[in-house]
This record gives C-alpha cells, sequence and structure tokens, in this order.
C-alpha cells in the first residue's frame, strides 16, 4: 500500500510539471505577439503625420509630379505631350523656311593694321581719285604708272575718312591727284624730268614722302566733280602755289585755308611749297613694291 501511495504521488508530480511546461511555451509566443504590437504603435507614436499644410507645399514646389528622390516618375499629361510634339514639329518647319542670314557662313574681315597698305576708296568709298601721274596730264607729258587707284597707309587712310566727312558736310569731297608712289615710279619720274628744283633723285636721296605710303596730293570739289577755286592747279610751279596766299583771290585763299586747317585737325602736315601736299604725321617705312600689281 505504500509503495503504491509513493508511486501514484509521483506519477501525479510529474503530470503537473508537464502541465507547467506546456503552460509556458503558450504564454511565451503570446508575450511575444503583445511587445511587437507595443513596439509598432512606439513606432508609430515615433512618425510625424503630414497635415494638410505640407501637402499643400509639396503641390506647389513640385506640381502634381512626383517629387525626385521619391522613386516614382510622373509622365506628362497626354494634352502636353501632343502640345510638345507640335511645337517641335512647327520648329523644324520654319527652320526649312527661314533662310540663313546672308553672313552666317561668311568669314568676317579682319580689320587691316595701320601699317597695311590699302586701297582708299576700299574705305571711302565717295572719295575722288584722278592719279594724274597715270595719265599724261601731268608737268612730264608722260604716263609714269599704270595703276589707276590710290593706295595708302590704313591709318592715313583712317586720318583722311575724318576729313572726307568734314567736307561732306559742306557739301564737299575729296579728290586725288597722287597718294602711294613705288620708289620705281619716282625713278620714272627723274628719267622724264631730271630737274632736282622739281623732282627728287631717288639716286641721290632715297626713298620720298609718297614711297612711305602716308602723303597724298589733294583738292577740293564739290559732290557734282566741278573743283572749287584753288590758288592753283596740281604741279603748279610757280610762287602762286606756296601756302602764303598773298598772291591769289580771296576765295581761292579761303578754300585752301579751309582744306589746310581740316587736314591738320586730322594730323597731316603740309609742304610750305604746294598746298596741295599733305604727309601724316605718323611715320612708316619707304615701299618699292617692285613688280607688284597695282589696279
Amino acid at each position: 500500500m505504500g509503495d503504491h501511495w509513493m508511486t501514484l504521488k509521483r506519477h501525479i508530480a510529474g503530470a503537473s510539471l508537464l502541465i507547467l511546461l506546456m503552460a509556458g511555451l503558450l504564454v511565451l509566443p503570446a508575450c511575444g505577439r503583445e511587445k511587437n504590437a507595443a513596439d509598432k504603435t512606439e513606432a508609430a507614436e515615433r512618425v510625424p503625420e503630414t497635415s494638410a499644410a505640407d501637402e499643400s507645399e509639396v503641390t506647389e514646389r513640385f506640381g502634381d509630379e512626383t517629387p525626385a528622390g521619391s522613386g516614382g516618375q510622373t509622365a506628362p499629361a497626354p494634352e502636353d505631350a501632343e502640345e510638345n510634339a507640335g511645337d517641335a514639329a512647327q520648329m523644324a518647319a520654319d527652320s526649312e523656311r527661314e533662310p540663313q542670314a546672308e553672313n552666317a557662313l561668311k568669314p568676317v574681315a579682319a580689320e587691316p593694321e595701320d601699317d597695311d597698305l590699302v586701297r582708299v576708296r576700299d574705305y571711302i568709298p565717295d572719295i575722288l581719285v584722278d592719279l594724274k601721274y597715270a595719265t599724261e596730264d601731268n608737268f612730264t607729258g608722260q604716263i609714269i604708272y599704270d595703276f589707276k587707284d590710290a593706295y595708302l597707309r590704313y591709318g592715313t587712310v583712317k586720318r583722311l575718312q575724318y576729313v572726307e566727312d568734314v567736307m561732306k558736310e559742306q557739301g564737299l569731297t575729296l579728290k586725288i591727284w597722287d597718294a602711294f608712289r613705288p620708289l620705281w615710279a619716282q625713278q620714272a619720274l627723274w628719267d622724264a624730268y631730271p630737274d632736282t628744283t622739281y623732282v627728287s633723285n631717288p639716286e641721290e636721296r632715297g626713298y620720298t614722302s609718297h614711297n612711305f605710303g602716308n602723303t597724298v596730293d589733294i583738292t577740293v570739289v564739290r559732290e557734282d566733280g566741278t573743283e572749287i577755286p584753288m590758288p592753283t592747279g596740281f604741279d603748279d610751279f610757280s610762287l602762286r602755289a606756296d601756302r602764303d596766299y598773298d598772291d591769289c583771290t580771296e576765295e581761292e585763299a579761303e578754300n585752301a585755308w579751309m582744306l589746310d586747317q581740316t587736314m591738320s585737325d586730322a594730323g597731316f602736315e603740309g609742304y610750305w611749297g604746294e598746298w596741295w601736299h599733305y604727309q601724316d604725321i605718323d611715320e612708316y617705312p619707304g615701299e618699292d613694291l617692285e613688280g607688284a600689281v597695282l589696279q
């Protein structure tokens, strides 16, 4: 009897222990679920709620598109896509119809340097040119050179442009009788008329002012080309050609003085013995241009 009772107590104790272990296994998952629910609730409380004002700000900044960094992409509305395609087609059509500007493919010519020898009428189109030494109408009675246009240093041309502008305001213009003269042309003058009173001997004196390309023999004419009264004509080697103007009419003196003053203002110096002769105050080297083709 005693042994049977002890065995029964051991069975009861083992069953109780088994029941307690099984109860513990059931309680642990429930505790985990309760803890996870509590953690989620706490996390939700930490996340700030998006207010209506915040949503309005986002809309104002980005419109209907998804803000950058959100991971979303917003496709343009169908009507916007159609409008953009129409604009692109119109621009392409306009490009085909509109001609390109005339100078779009033309290189821009660089401005010459001051010491470049240039054709005067390329820069002063209204100036008149009557090169006396290209004809027989000069003191030698011979054609000295065969080119028909006047050439000067570009720096000298710019000074001459000022004089031309002043004359145009008075209904007048300039006429060139002689400008750049190559050294070989000076030699031709000497060969035709070897008189040191009027012609410089290049073998003795070398370059003269006309060989520098900064000297011009010039007069003033009306816009129709008729000359205004001056003390003498070109290459008059009398005393009336000098600059005292005492032996000419008042009108001739006033016209010669007007030319002299304007040329001086532009940066030219006159030669006392010839009212028509002016040299740029800027100096340049002499030029021969032997074999060069001038027009």
